[in-house]
């Protein structure tokens, strides 16, 4: 999105945001920051229980093999609270941000008839992210998932001054499953 700087309006817009958010370091904000990521880490296992559950529901039932032998799952996370705002940005940018970023960072989870990835290799395969703004020593034993070093460093989406203000209970977790057998 960024590379070689923002090309479009939008993209300007949320640069320049991003850039001028004028986050500060303190204990305070450090441990909030914290709290934050281990509570949408926390969100995104919850979205991973729920495929399983999900699929071992499927796998139990008495539903016919051919509908059964083909079946999609996906479960993805998306912020919510942008219709309402942060003291960080209205609604009206926050809305903007969301359609511009279409979350391309935050993590999905797919299961079939036929798979099921291991909690590791569906939430954690790219860990540790603890590099550019986290990297501090005050997140030395903090996991930092690659869907948020993207989100809140990468993607220009939101910035730590946002994270601030974050409530990991406004991240909610969409769910699609899918039938494509040959009978229905």
């Amino acid at each position: 999105m960024f590379d070689g700087g923002p090309e479009t309006k939008n993209e300007k817009i949320i640069y320049e945001r991003w850039r001028k958010s004028g986050f500060k370091w303190t204990p305070e904000n450090t441990k909030r920051i914290i709290e934050v990521i281990n509570g949408i880490d926390k969100k995104v296992n919850q979205m991973y229980d729920a495929v399983l559950k999900t699929k071992k529901f499927l796998d139990a039932q008495n539903i016919p093999d051919a509908v059964k032998k083909d079946y999609d799952i996906v479960a993805d996370l998306t912020y919510e609270r942008w219709e309402g705002g942060i003291p960080t940005a209205d609604s009206e940018t926050l809305k903007m941000l969301y359609d511009a970023t279409s979350w391309k960072a935050m993590p999905r989870v797919r299961a079939s008839s036929d798979r099921m990835p291991t909690r590791s290799r569906a939430l954690y395969l790219n860990l540790n992210w603890n590099i550019e703004f986290f990297d501090r020593p005050e997140f030395a034993q903090v996991r930092i998932p690659y869907y948020v070093h993207s989100l809140f460093v990468d993607s220009f989406t939101y910035t730590l001054n946002d994270m601030l203000y974050m409530d990991p209970s406004d991240f909610s977790i969409g769910m699609n499953v899918s039938f494509c057998g040959d009978e229905l």
